[in-house]
């Protein structure tokens, strides 16, 4: 196989440690995506978001190989392929699960996904998971409880619904980094995973926008926005994701991921002017006892 060219600058030197830097910005790529579709989203669907990502995304990848499509023909590319569609239908139910149930109990839901992680990761990659790594995902998601606990939610139309798409949703994306994390140490070059994942979100997401956009496409404001802002900092943060699960096993590295949550209320609570309360407090504190607790074990 060629060497990886894609990224190669992200790579630091081999150690547990550099995958938690390179998590926590990635997680930050992602509260910043995450920003920008609550600011400027307002007339963009989810399909469309996860299908211009994988579009953006495949192009970036093609222009590194000068669009050689042979260099992506790996053995391992069933992998691949149920790796880049878990990862739109995570993103797709997590959307659904908002829809039905208030914000309060969907980010909870969403983020079980480092459980689910832990779960799979004995199966998957025949990692162990530790007390030390169990202590930090209840701890990161006790933070998400508090987050959510201070943000408004609407009444649930159908209750029952709503928790099926919720848990499906953290299914999908514990097995997308699983599987993410079994690749890297298989050695596949990170442009090829890369370009499997958003070639997947595209074909699971683009056949949507056709069948249930009205209209087609937002405004060319919005539209521009998401193709130049929004797109390319979430295109990257999958970048710094796959680098990071070099180093770092899938249930650690999708409990740093939670960090999501804490900048999104931090942006709220700055930026838009919402009251700092107990809960935000609270929360915060377990989100930096669970990331101190990763680095610990992760140094060992």
């Amino acid at each position: 196989q060629r060497p990886d060219t894609f990224c190669s600058r992200l790579i630091m030197q081999d150690s547990p440690r550099s995958g938690i830097i390179l998590m926590v910005l990635s997680a930050l790529c992602f509260s910043w995506a995450d920003i920008g579709i609550k600011v400027w989203g307002e007339n963009l669907s989810a399909w469309l978001v996860v299908a211009v990502r994988g579009l953006v995304g495949v192009t970036g990848v093609l222009a590194t190989v000068r669009f050689n499509f042979r260099h992506f023909m790996v053995k391992q590319w069933p992998t691949q392929a149920l790796l880049g569609s878990s990862s739109a239908l995570g993103f797709l139910f997590f959307i659904l699960s908002i829809k039905y149930l208030p914000l309060s109990l969907s980010m909870p839901l969403a983020y079980l996904y480092p459980t689910i992680a832990a779960l799979l990761s004995p199966l998957i990659n025949k990692e162990k998971t530790s007390r030390g790594d169990w202590l930090a995902i209840s701890l990161a998601l006790g933070g998400v409880i508090c987050f959510s606990q201070s943000s408004s939610g609407g009444a649930s139309e159908n209750l029952t619904l709503g928790l099926i798409f919720g848990l499906a949703g953290a299914f999908f994306v514990g097995l997308m980094t699983t599987l993410a994390r079994r690749l890297t140490k298989e050695a596949v070059p990170l442009n090829v995973n890369l370009f499997y994942l958003y070639f997947c979100n595209t074909a699971v997401c683009l056949p949507l926008v056709f069948l249930l956009d009205r209209p087609l496409l937002p405004p060319a404001g919005d539209l521009a926005k998401l193709v130049i802002l929004i797109a390319p900092i979430s295109v990257f943060g999958f970048c710094l994701m796959f680098a990071a699960y070099r180093y770092i096993n899938a249930h650690r590295g999708g409990t740093i991921l939670m960090l999501e949550a804490a900048v999104a209320s931090l942006y709220g609570l700055v930026m838009l002017g919402e009251p700092l309360t107990f809960s935000l407090v609270l929360g915060a504190g377990l989100m930096v006892t669970s990331a101190l607790i990763i680095t610990r074990i992760s140094g060992r």
